[in-house]
């Protein structure tokens, strides 16, 4: 499982960040607010289960030099302002030595003023935004693909390769939806291309009926989406159950 994967090679990196950490027996403090309820749940779980499998077996072996991995989870159901409230508790009350696994653009983008303010290691969160990759921001460590890259590489697959052009966007109305629409739109410009629609969802709704009419009436060959879980396979069901099958993405 990819999150499984990302625990390992964070493992790697903490193990030059802390090396310093001296004090035998003191847990090394991790924060982590992410979706352990609600339409996005499934992001958060899926990311903790990856994440106490690699400490566990760190902690097993001794953890960094002999301080333990203590990861402490808050649940923000994907809603950003829960998490700000949640990462003011890490920071504030819980003192944790870095914040770990966020979810979501929404949610980084929420908090960021508070990581600037305390410039308290960001390690691993799960995102391609590029509002956690700008160059004076040296606390925070990304271990996945940029929106950038991710939206390049879907163009040369189905663009350039399969040769569709009719490409429809089904996209979550909110900073995540929109830091990755961006980058569609400059691969599509690359192509001399205009997506044949854009269709809008709200975050953490499940209410996809509107959007897939939408979207069979611009009989897009590749739906290129941005959304969580829950809302995308409903859509693809709805679809489904209306003669409506395009390739998605």
């Amino acid at each position: 499982m990819r999150f499984r994967l990302v625990g390992f090679y964070v493992v790697a990196l903490w193990s030059a960040l802390l090396s310093w950490l001296a004090d035998a027996q003191q847990p090394i403090k991790l924060g982590m607010s992410a979706p352990f309820s609600g339409p996005a749940a499934q992001l958060g779980l899926q990311f903790s289960d990856g994440a106490h499998l690699v400490f566990d077996r760190l902690n097993a072996q001794g953890g960094i030099n002999g301080n333990p991995i203590q990861l402490v989870t808050l649940d923000d159901g994907y809603e950003p302002l829960r998490t700000v409230e949640n990462t003011r508790k890490f920071l504030l009350e819980q003192q944790v030595f870095a914040l770990f696994g966020y979810i979501g653009t929404p949610t980084s983008s929420a908090i960021l003023p508070l990581l600037r303010k305390h410039q308290r290691p960001y390690l691993a969160a799960f995102t391609g935004a590029d509002i956690l990759r700008q160059p004076d921001d040296k606390f925070i460590f990304n271990f996945r693909a940029s929106y950038r890259e991710e939206a390049a590489a879907q163009a040369r697959y189905y663009i350039d390769q399969r040769q569709f052009r009719r490409v429809a966007l089904l996209i979550q109305a909110d900073e995540f939806g929109a830091s990755v629409e961006r980058w569609y739109l400059a691969e599509l410009a690359r192509r001399q291309l205009q997506p044949v629609a854009i269709v809008r969802f709200q975050r953490n709704t499940t209410d996809m009926q509107n959007a897939v009419s939408q979207l069979k009436e611009a009989t897009p060959d590749v739906v290129f989406t941005v959304g969580t879980y829950q809302p995308l396979v409903k859509a693809i069901e709805l679809g489904q159950q209306n003669q409506f099958n395009p390739v998605y993405s």
